[in-house]
């Protein structure tokens, strides 16, 4: 295949230049503006460079695994969870250096990046630059986020281009993570901690306690550097934090729910007359439970709005439920005094017309704590730390349903929320020492604390609205109390996807090229009409041995050439053992260049056809009853070059011959990758003919 002909005006030269050109120097040789349309790292080509990545992380664990042998990392579980497998990752790339002083990213930069293309080398570099921040968000839009790194509050704010961070984050949350800078913009890096909420403490407060805690340094730039040593004891850390402050929560909480069970002395109508006399009773429906029980009408008792604090609840408060039924009553109720109060009220009306025959209190917090009980280790919490657990003040209060409009319970909380930021700097707050956040905006003193409890309310407020899908507004209440430093836009909804976007991949295909050298290849000639012998296959694999002596290169330069057969083959792959992997892409990789020599051009691989191949191979070897070795012989021999096959076939159970016998789920692997080779062999044989 001849160089491409098609030009593009370069910004960064002032001229045109061949696609090719362009993909093998932007960013590197050239000072590509953010502007550029064919710069994969501008924010509006962000798909482009997610492409980049998936093709980088391919070929980084294949290298490591390469290099490493049974020294590199792997995972013990979900890879999303397991943190330690991420930070070994990070430092097996950035940090382990070897007997001459050199981490594997500095070796892979000696070599010249072999196996990598252009826009790859310039990802790879960047994200050696990768280290921990304590992102504090601030700006969340559509597919970016912005924020402020708290170990460095003086430093400029990140920008950092992340869809699955900007489809979930509000502002204000606080979180441990990694970041790496891209040419024009930053990016997340595997794991994100978030910073549990600690009553009067800033988040960068609650990390310094932290480490601390653990005997690490809590000054800069140490404490970075302890960070990224110790992220994994840290996120778990965190984690027993969050679920330490949740069982102080609910300790502190002290809620019981009470029931009183009455035996009535009068009849059930008369009771129920009186009842509707008084104005403190309305009636309710009883629950299926209460209507189980024998209980037929129910009553809400209604008590005073006296509390201050209570101006922010909707609604007028409850002291407890009523239950009637034909010969007994039954009084619920909870939230500290209300019941005692509802109890001493009823009795002193009705008292002689009742009488009590049971009584039961359930330690709610109690039940909570034990449903949430800690499976983590407390060892890891810094004790001063849980006496900043939230407290909350439950309280139930009954809500009139408006005659005309949405009922929708959606509706409802949207409207409550409207009406908690309307009322809301006027109202006394304990943490201001009692005083409103609008006095505490003008005192000195108390404007950082209500600064750091409107960040903790906006959290709140942006998760709220998240999952009702719709925005409130709270920046007015923002602005009515100057807190101009607060004020940013709320999140989006959800992004809309491009339907330009797969256009723009298309266009861009060409410009992944790994170097332009490659593209003055010649064509692969075609095969014989007969087939390869065992000499011409022992010859063309020596020659490929000659022509590419590191097994890294071999397979770098096969996924580069056929552009997608070896991450099939990892896909088709999953989960085996590691070794059965290695040989099955070092086995693929020998029968492409079988095929095609890597002095020459390949022609385009159809992965549809040989997908639908191997499925129906497969299909036909998991169809029979006897799978062993010889009963699939049949099968396997059917292939239309022998000799490829043999020698393959050899590659991949050679270096077993003198071991133990294999595990039944590994002999099972054996086949399939059997199946596969015999399947690509023919699928090759028809293209290079």
């Amino acid at each position: 295949m001849g160089q491409s002909k098609k030009k593009r005006l370069c910004p960064a030269l002032g001229r045109e230049i061949a696609s090719a050109e362009c993909g093998a120097g932007r960013n590197t040789h050239m000072a590509c503006p953010p502007a550029c349309p064919h710069n994969p790292f501008s924010p509006d080509n962000y798909d482009q460079a997610l492409v980049i990545e998936d093709g980088l992380s391919s070929k980084v664990l294949r290298r490591l695994g390469a290099e490493l042998g049974a020294a590199c990392p792997s995972p013990r579980g979900r890879i999303e969870e397991d943190v330690d497998y991420f930070v070994r990752m990070v430092h097996a790339r950035f940090c382990d250096r070897d007997v001459t002083g050199k981490t594997f990213a500095e070796r892979w930069q000696a070599g010249g990046y072999a196996g990598l293309t252009n826009d790859e080398r310039v990802l790879f570099t960047r994200q050696a630059q990768m280290r921990v921040v304590l992102l504090e968000l601030h700006r969340v839009e559509t597919e970016q986020c912005e924020g402020q790194d708290l170990l460095e509050p003086g430093a400029a704010p990140l920008v950092l281009r992340d869809r699955s961070l900007a489809g979930l984050a509000v502002r204000f949350v606080a979180l441990l993570t990694w970041t790496y800078p891209q040419p024009q913009y930053g990016r997340l890096h595997g794991m994100a901690t978030l910073i549990p909420d600690c009553q009067g403490l800033a988040p960068e407060e609650v990390v310094r306690a932290v480490v601390r805690h653990l005997g690490g340094p809590v000054a800069m730039p140490a404490l970075r550097e302890w960070l990224q040593t110790n992220f994994a004891r840290m996120h778990r850390a965190l984690l027993a934090l969050e679920d330490g402050l949740r069982q102080r929560t609910f300790a502190q909480m002290a809620v019981r729910y009470h029931t009183a069970v009455y035996r009535l002395r009068v009849p059930a109508a008369e009771l129920a007359c009186r009842f509707a006399a008084l104005p403190a009773l309305v009636p309710e429906p009883v629950s299926a439970d209460e209507r189980k029980e024998g209980y037929t009408q129910g009553w809400v008792w209604l008590g005073e709005k006296t509390d201050a604090q209570l101006e922010l609840q909707p609604g007028t408060p409850t002291l407890g439920n009523v239950a009637l039924g034909p010969e007994h009553l039954c009084l619920k109720g909870g939230m500290g005094q209300r019941f005692a109060r509802l109890r001493s009220t009823f009795e002193s009306a009705f008292g002689q017309d009742v009488e009590l025959v049971g009584e039961r209190t359930d330690d709610v917090s109690r039940q909570l704590a034990q449903k949430q009980a800690p499976h983590f280790d407390a060892a890891l919490v810094p004790p001063e730390l849980l006496e900043h657990a939230p407290q909350y003040k439950m309280n139930v209060s009954r809500v009139e349903l408006p005659a005309q409009g949405s009922r929708d319970p959606r509706e409802l909380q949207l409207q409550m929320m409207r009406t908690t930021v309307s009322t809301y700097a006027d109202q006394a707050v304990p943490a201001l020492d009692g005083r409103t956040p609008r006095e505490a905006a003008r005192d000195p003193v108390l404007r950082p604390k209500l600064v750091a409890i409107m960040k903790r309310f906006v959290c709140r407020h942006d998760t709220a609205c998240r999952r009702l899908g719709e925005q409130v507004d709270i920046n007015g209440l923002l602005r009515e109390l100057g807190l101009t430093e607060l004020d940013f836009p709320p999140p989006p909804g959800a992004p809309a996807p491009d339907a330009e976007m797969d256009e723009a991949f298309d266009e861009a295909q060409e410009d992944f090229a790994p170097d332009l050298g490659e593209d003055q290849r010649s064509p692969a000639p075609p095969l014989p009409a007969a087939p390869l012998t065992d000499e011409d296959v022992n010859a063309r694999l020596e020659h490929t041995h000659d022509m590419l002596p590191d097994p890294i290169d071999l397979i770098d330069g096969c996924d580069a050439d056929s552009e997608g057969l070896i991450e099939y083959a990892e896909a088709f792959a999953e989960g085996w053992h590691e070794q059965e992997l290695q040989m099955l892409l070092i086995s693929v990789t020998s029968v492409w260049y079988l095929f095609f020599p890597p002095e020459y051009y390949p022609p385009p691989l159809d992965l549809d056809l040989l997908e639908e191949a191997v499925t129906k191979n497969l299909d036909r070897l998991h169809a029979m009853d006897d799978t062993t070795v010889s009963s699939v012989v049949p099968l396997l021999q059917c292939v239309t070059q022998p000799a490829v096959f043999a020698a393959v076939a050899g590659l991949l159970v050679g270096r077993d011959s003198n071991r133990k016998s294999l595990g039944v789920e590994r002999q099972w692997d054996r086949l399939e990758a059997m199946v596969f080779l015999r399947t690509l062999i023919d699928v090759l044989d028809s293209t290079a003919h």
